[in-house]
């Protein structure tokens, strides 16, 4: 019986996590998808009166990055935005514990998620085709009680704010399409698991949508990650290949998957061939928002200018207006972003978490997998994916879903059970 309970509240948290929506029901803006996820772990470990800190601090590059950010966080001089951070983090905590130590079934738990974010894309493509009354779609009540209130009035106000609101991009709650991007990568590796090694071929449902919805979302870098990513996993299915252990359709499976969204992008999305050779070169604008931000992070190399968003606006712009930058923004780098917030010691352990993650993953799937496609591989390529994107977006800092999803994923793969 206390089997049962604990494995049906993994699922409801699994259910959860696409839908970590900003409600407007408290003062401070906070995630109330928060106390779910507090009731559920303080529920399990009373059920199971313990704790394992070793699964922790298998991933203490992450909680090194996280700790320096709560520091800052809490000395800074504009605690809000660096409270927005340390929620951001805090997430994984409970998550990895949850499905790391508990008793489940990995396919129930990726069912139940996959399922459970199908709506969000569903909801891209419609906005997508929508999109001549995109924006009186947005002003309908339904959307404050998803999206953080501050951030809906800022994109309905200021349409440039909000990539979703620009032509040819359908972002339905991912208000940022970069970050819907890569939510959609996650969720298309994990159809082809279900598909693949669960022999599940309704999930090719989920994988099509998925793949629409990634055409809908628009982003140029998220297109060029996919084929990259599916090169990447034709050689390693072809090394499986030569060790005998898999079938040789399989190696040609993700390139034929990359030139599907790649021909459908094309027909279906004029904004992947409208960009003009210019705009491409310099990949819509980035290269001078990197540019000057570079030039602000050297100013603060060690320590970082803080988390006060008018205090970086202000040393940003110096440079931005020398050559014709975008003015107050984010460095559109995670890892540049990290640096300019909490310094260099911040970007190592962030491109250390990725790294050491990306390595251990594809050292388990090559020396040690048997089967063909398993989570080791999907999340090696998941790995790549965010430390590729990263290059060109903020990522996962500013989505808790993402977040969340991938310690999810972390603790499934350290769980034994099947």
């Amino acid at each position: 019986m206390q089997n049962k309970i604990n494995s049906f509240l993994v699922i409801i948290c699994a259910i959860l996590i696409p839908w970590q929506f900003y409600f407007n029901v408290f003062a401070n803006k906070s995630a109330t998808i928060f106390f779910f996820y507090s009731f559920a772990l303080c529920l399990y470990l009373f059920l199971q009166k313990k704790i394992d800190i070793k699964i922790l601090l298998e991933q203490k590059a992450f909680f090194i990055l996280f700790a320096l950010i709560a520091i800052f966080a809490l000395f800074s001089d504009l605690k809000i935005e660096g409270l927005k951070y340390i929620y951001y983090f805090i997430i994984a905590f409970p998550v990895l514990l949850i499905f790391r130590s508990e008793i489940i079934n990995k396919e129930k738990i990726i069912s139940a998620y996959l399922w459970s974010s199908l709506p969000l894309a569903l909801l891209a493509i419609t906005l997508f085709f929508a999109n001549e009354h995109k924006t009186q779609l947005y002003q309908l009540p339904f959307w404050s009680y998803l999206i953080e209130p501050d951030t809906l009035k800022d994109a309905i106000t200021n349409p440039y704010a909000a990539n979703a609101f620009a032509a040819n991009r359908g972002g339905g709650v991912f208000l940022n399409t970069q970050d819907g991007a890569v939510f959609a990568c996650i969720n298309i590796l994990l159809s082809i698991w279900l598909i693949i090694n669960k022999r599940k071929k309704i999930y090719f449902i989920s994988a099509i949508i998925w793949i629409l919805s990634l055409i809908a979302f628009g982003s140029r870098a998220g297109l060029i990650i996919f084929i990259v990513v599916a090169i990447f996993a034709s050689i390693l299915l072809f090394h499986k290949l030569k060790q005998k252990r898999m079938r040789k359709r399989y190696v040609l499976l993700p390139i034929f998957a990359a030139f599907f969204l790649l021909f459908s992008s094309i027909l279906i999305n004029q904004r992947f061939y409208s960009a003009g050779l210019d705009q491409a070169i310099n990949f819509n604008g980035r290269i001078k928002i990197w540019t000057s931000s570079i030039e602000v992070i050297k100013d603060n190399c060690v320590l970082g200018v803080g988390f006060d968003n008018n205090k970086w606006n202000n040393q940003y712009n110096n440079y931005a207006q020398k050559i014709n930058a975008i003015l107050s923004v984010p460095p559109h780098n995670i890892y540049l972003l990290i640096w300019a917030k909490i310094g260099v010691f911040g970007a190592i352990f962030l491109l250390a978490f990725i790294l050491w993650n990306f390595k251990r993953e594809l050292l388990i799937y090559l020396q040690k997998d048997s089967n063909t496609y398993t989570l080791h591989l999907a999340l090696t390529l998941i790995f790549l994916w965010i430390g590729l994107q990263g290059l060109t977006e903020n990522l996962f800092l500013a989505e808790a879903r993402i977040l969340a999803s991938l310690f999810m994923l972390l603790g499934l793969n350290k769980n034994e059970n099947t």
